[in-house]
């Protein structure tokens, strides 16, 4: 809505962002009573002109500069009780021009301190005794200004005893006031008993999910070192007995094959392993860990190949950002099969590895020199393809771009806030 976005504006600026703010309600209640009391100032005055009062009109406008001044306070400072204090003695000084000329305690006028009551006590309830309290004050000035009047007692005798109608005042001011303050505080101390049972389920489900995080990442170090104990273990031996095999059965071209594919099997097979052991037993959920196991693994591959390999990080680094619990792993198994790709088919010499941190993101890109050579469509190419499709079944953004200057590909993974 247009009138609340014109109130907001009247916020503090740490205070107006976030209705999540401590302050916030509180703040928003006095501008919004504030706000709508000046537009209202504004507006009365013209009644006035109609009636042939115009005299009056610099009253209303003067009340309406304080208003003014007073929500120019709340968005520069922060505070409002001094700016109300004023604005209050001010409002008292403009109403005393309205009385003195009708009737003073007799003057029908005299509502209008009623009203600036329930203003002040909705712009700011804690003090709402401080209200009541100034125009029972206020009334018996008026009171003793009406007694002092040489015509007090022609008007008392017309209508009735001025004590009476200061008492009516009193009683109407001390029981509206009353009545109106308990009921704004009992509103505002419900709402901080809700507002608290909101915090403390939220700090419970948190908690929750904090104790099952702990289960989960303890799990997932007892599979660790049971997988590395039993199925390790398994490969190796099946490794060893492979090879004494391949040893004894050298000249038989129709068996040693055989043998060297299990061989090969079990070193793939044993390779893969480490990767589904390191992402179940280290921090692989974060984005820099990620990104170090990445990149050892590129400068050992690309070592084979005499292929200078570099790595660098951008971006502004967000604390206590995590990845899916299977993207690291999914990751591996990507960039993996890109830098192999990279020896078999570009011919490169330099290879970059990058990772950027974005708000919501986080990209990581290998970049290479060598040629781009567009596929054989005669030829099944099962590299991409897989590339391609466990991206998009991992939900990252996946994006190929070739030039004559090199190749590089992209992979952009969401990230969430680790909860503590």
């Amino acid at each position: 809505m247009i009138i609340e976005r014109l109130i907001n504006w009247f916020l503090p600026s740490g205070v107006r962002e976030s209705k999540d703010h401590p302050r916030y309600h509180e703040l928003f209640t006095i501008a919004s009573t504030i706000f709508m009391g000046t537009a209202a100032t504004c507006i009365f005055p013209i009644l006035l002109i109609w009636y042939d009062m115009g005299e009056y009109l610099w009253m209303f406008y003067l009340n309406a500069t304080g208003n003014l001044i007073t929500l120019f306070g709340i968005k520069y400072t922060g505070h409002y009780r001094f700016f109300n204090i004023v604005s209050g003695i001010l409002t008292y000084f403009i109403i005393y021009y309205w009385l003195k000329d009708s009737g003073l305690i007799y003057s029908t006028n005299i509502c209008i301190v009623h009203m600036f009551l329930l203003g002040g006590i909705l712009a700011d309830k804690k003090w709402g005794w401080l209200a009541i309290i100034s125009n029972i004050i206020y009334l018996s000035f008026i009171y003793y200004l009406t007694v002092s009047n040489e015509d007090y007692k022609v008007l008392s005798m017309l209508l009735g005893s001025p004590l009476y109608a200061l008492f009516m005042h009193c009683l109407i001011t001390a029981f509206l006031g009353s009545f109106l303050a308990y009921s704004l505080s009992s509103n505002e101390t419900s709402r901080k008993k809700i507002i608290a049972l909101r915090d403390q389920k939220i700090n419970l489900l948190d908690e929750a999910v904090r104790q099952r995080t702990e289960q989960l990442n303890s799990m997932r170090q007892s599979i660790a070192a049971d997988f590395h104990d039993q199925t390790g273990n398994m490969l190796a031996a099946i490794n060893r007995q492979a090879t004494v095999l391949q040893l004894r059965f050298q000249d038989n071209p129709e068996i040693l094959p055989l043998i060297e594919s299990i061989i090969t099997n079990s070193n793939g097979l044993y390779a893969s392993s480490k990767d589904f052991l390191w992402n179940l037993n280290n921090d692989s959920d974060n984005p820099g860990t990620l990104f170090e196991y990445l990149k050892s693994y590129g400068q050992s591959f690309y070592n084979q190949f005499d292929v200078d390999f570099s790595s660098s990080i951008s971006g502004k680094h967000q604390h206590l950002q995590q990845l899916n619990s299977f993207a690291a792993l999914n990751l591996i198994f990507i960039f993996k099969e890109v830098m192999n790709n990279v020896i078999k088919h570009s011919g490169a010499t330099e290879v970059l590895m990058e990772m950027i941190y974005h708000e919501e993101l986080v990209t990581y890109i290998l970049r290479d020199n060598g040629i781009w050579k567009d596929a054989d469509d005669d030829v099944e190419h099962y590299g991409l393809k897989n590339i391609e499709r466990r991206a998009e079944r991992s939900s990252f953004l996946y994006q190929l771009k070739k030039s004559d200057q090199g190749t590089s590909i992209s992979i952009g993974l969401p990230v969430t806030v680790k909860l503590l």
